[in-house]
Formats: C-alpha cells, structure tokens, sequence
C-alpha cells in the first residue's frame, strides 16, 4: 500500500474514533479556570492542553414555559411581536438566544430581557423578514451564572404580503 494511502486510511481511523468518544461520553463544554475570566483562558498559548469538564445540569437553570408567535407573518419588513413565557428560581435571567435552526436568510441574535429580579413572567421580543422563507428558531435563557435553559423551538412561516 502506498505511503499517502496508509496516512489517509490512519486519519479516517483517528477521526472515526474521536467521534465515538463524543457520542459515548456526552456534552461537553469548556470552562475558565477558577479566578480566570473566559477571554483570560482564551489567551493562553494553543499549545497548552485544554481540560473538558462535563456539564451538569443545573436545577438553577431557567426554564422556558411557553413560546407565543404567529404561525404566519408577511415577508413585508415589519415588526411582528411574540413572548416568551419563563421561570428562573434564582431571577437572575441575563441573555435570551434566538438560533436559527432552519431558514433561507435570518440571523441569529440574543439580548438582555431586563427581566433581572423576576422568578416568573414573561418578555417581548420582536422578528421580522423581507424575504419569504419557513424560519425555525431554538430559543436558549441563560442566567447570570451561566446555566442555560432547555432550548425551545418554534417555526414561522414568512409569506408574501397579500396586494
């Protein structure tokens, strides 16, 4: 066999098993180091190692108790309003993500809900699209100790605006 054959055969093998490791050991993610802000880890040399810690599910975790949104919206440029429903024992809810999970041209954004303080409630948000497509969105809270939500999806269908 020749030599360029052995090496690419070597790396599907190696790819191989480091996708079964994912699949067998779960979700993992990466923290900062105690005492050390996330963009201080960053900044560390690429050629140090970097250790995996599993994340554990966080009864702390806001949870997502409802999505309200329009099925159909028209494709016309204007603010369409919707809510999100949500519980978060500790009240200290600072970011919502939207991820765009299925769409022909949307962008993924996140702001602060200025809902700091409430246990329970809710807040507005606002879409909007020119161009007609089905957008599917996953919808992520995340708290002040950085224990994210159950994410919660819901889809749209943006239609031409009727003459």
């Amino acid at each position: 066999m020749p030599k360029g054959t052995i090496m690419i055969v070597l790396g599907v093998v190696l790819v191989a098993l480091a996708i079964t490791a994912v699949v067998l050991l779960g979700p993992w993610s990466r923290e900062a180091p105690q005492g050390q802000s996330e963009s201080e880890s960053e900044s560390k040399s690429e050629s140090q190692s970097e250790q995996a810690i599993p994340q554990e599910p966080s009864s702390a975790a806001p949870v997502i108790t409802g999505i309200d949104f329009p099925e159909e919206i028209e494709a016309d440029g204007r603010k369409v309003p919707g809510t999100v429903h949500f519980r978060d024992k500790d009240g200290d809810i600072v970011q919502v993500k939207f991820d765009v999970v299925e769409a022909k041209l949307f962008e993924p954004f996140s702001f602060d809900p200025k809902v700091r303080g409430q246990s329970e409630g809710s807040f507005k948000f606002v879409l909007f699209t020119v161009f007609p497509q089905k957008v599917t969105l996953r919808v992520t809270l995340v708290d002040a100790q950085g224990n994210e939500s159950e994410p919660v999806e819901f889809s749209f269908e943006a239609v031409l605006p009727q003459p």
